[in-house]
Order: C-alpha cells, then structure tokens, then sequence
C-alpha cells in the first residue's frame, strides 16, 4: 500500500513538473486562400459525350487546372512543450470557402456520315465550404528579441459543409449529318450536388513568421494544403446524361494568412 502511494505521488509531482513547463498561445488569423483543385485526379478524365443516338466518345474534359482565390479563418492554440525548446503542437479549427475552376477541353468528332463539336463558353467553376482542423507540430526559432520563424507540418482533417455548387456555364454544340448542320447552345444552370462523404483527410506544412509586438506577436503564414481523400458527388449529371457518383477530384491550396497570437501561460 505505501509502495503505490509512494508511486501516485510520485506521478503527481512529475505531471506537475511537466505542465509548469508548458506554455500556451492562443490566437486567430485571416487567410487568402489560392485554391488549386486537383479535378484530374477525379473521374472528369474520362467524361463521355454524345456522339450519336445511344453513342458516346469518352473524353478527358480537363485541359487545365486554374488557380481561384478563396478565403477562411481559423483560431488556434500552440502549446509549447517543456522537453524541447522551441517544440509544440498547434491544434487549430478553421472555415474555409473554396471557389475551384478549371478551363475544359473542348471536342469535335467527325464520322463518314456526321460530324460533331462542342466548345464551352467559359472555365467550368464551382464552390463549396469546409470546416477544417489541422494539429501541426511546430518549431519555434528566435531571430533576436524582434523577431521568429516557425516552420509547421502536420495532419489536417476536413469536414465539407453543405453542397458542392457547379456554377453556370453555355456548351455550344454543331452537329453536321447529311451536308446539313445544326447549332445550339445549352445553358448549363448552377446545380447543386451533395458530397457522399463529407470527411476529407490531407495536410499542411509551411513557415510562420512572427513579429513580437505588444502582448503577443503579428504573424505572417504562408501554407501549402493538400487533401487526399477525393470529393465525390451524388447524382451527377453531364449534358443531360444522368452519371450517378461522380469524383470530382481532390483539394490543395496555397494560403497566406496575417493574424495576432497571445501567450498566456
């Protein structure tokens, strides 16, 4: 009995030993958010158009990525741990909304009796919202009494909030049969699509520069994210042909963010 009351105590003391070695930030920050949405990682490789009655040509839609701004905010806290000077862990919880595009290939097919083309209007865009909670290891490196940098990486779990939206957009079409041709254009109407998961998994890594001023520290944050789990959606439909689950593919981004940060322990 004494043995394991000498040894509750002496977990005791060591736990309070350590946590009189912590310290703690709390802080917030606004972030510019360059988004790059991987959509060739995604089924959009192989979409098919209608070539014909009951006939398709399986097409690569994306002929490239575009970069679309967005935006987000996140509040944080870094605790500091007592075994590595300089080390901690930055959980942190953040909205982010994403506009994505990408410029579409247009397409022509010419058979021994017809003859079509499609050629799109404009880049084919979209935009949805996440809830997003990155736990980063960070490194704290003094630059003087002013300054600091804080290398950061780590783990970042996504939750898509809402539908995934496909703006509108006009697919122009030309069919040719019998020396006779046929123009239109569809209006493609902004739809919105449910995400069949909404928990995408990915990471963050980047450099935190710091300015102590005041109470705390101004911070400039520049990140790289990258999602690996692929955003699929319900119920897609491509020129009037029904798909079902569709992948759209998967998110990264480049965000730079200025925020103030107060240590309070």
């Amino acid at each position: 009995m004494k043995k394991l009351i000498a040894a509750a105590a002496a977990l005791l003391i060591s736990g309070f030993a350590f946590a009189q070695g912590l310290t703690l930030e709390v802080g917030g920050r606004a972030s510019f958010d360059l988004n790059i949405f991987d959509f060739k990682n995604g089924d959009f490789d192989s979409v098919l158009y209608p070539i014909g009655e009951d006939t398709y040509k399986k097409v690569d839609l994306v002929d490239e990525l575009k970069a679309t701004p967005g935006f987000g905010i996140n509040v944080f806290a870094n605790i500091g741990l007592p075994f590595l000077e300089g080390l901690g862990i930055q959980p942190e919880i953040g909205f982010h909304y994403h506009n994505v595009a990408f410029k579409p290939s247009n397409y022509s097919y010419n058979g021994d009796l017809y003859a079509f083309s499609y050629e799109w209007d404009d880049d084919m865009k979209g935009h949805y919202m996440t809830l997003d909670i990155p736990v980063l290891v960070t490194y704290k490196i003094g630059l003087g009494d002013m300054f600091f940098i804080r290398p950061e990486v780590g783990p970042k779990f996504s939750f898509t909030l809402g539908k995934f939206t496909v703006e509108d957009n006009k697919l122009k079409t030309k069919a040719t049969a019998l020396g006779q041709s046929v123009s239109e254009t569809e209006n493609i109407k902004d739809d919105d699509y449910d995400v069949k998961s909404a928990f995408n998994f990915g990471f963050e890594a980047g450099v935190c520069f710091g300015i102590n001023l005041g109470p705390g520290a101004i911070l400039i944050d520049v990140r790289y994210t990258r999602d690996f789990t692929k955003m699929t959606v319900e119920d897609f439909e491509f020129i009037d042909t029904k798909i079902g689950d569709f992948d759209f593919g998967s998110g990264q981004s480049i965000n730079v963010s200025a925020g103030y940060s107060i240590k309070v322990m």
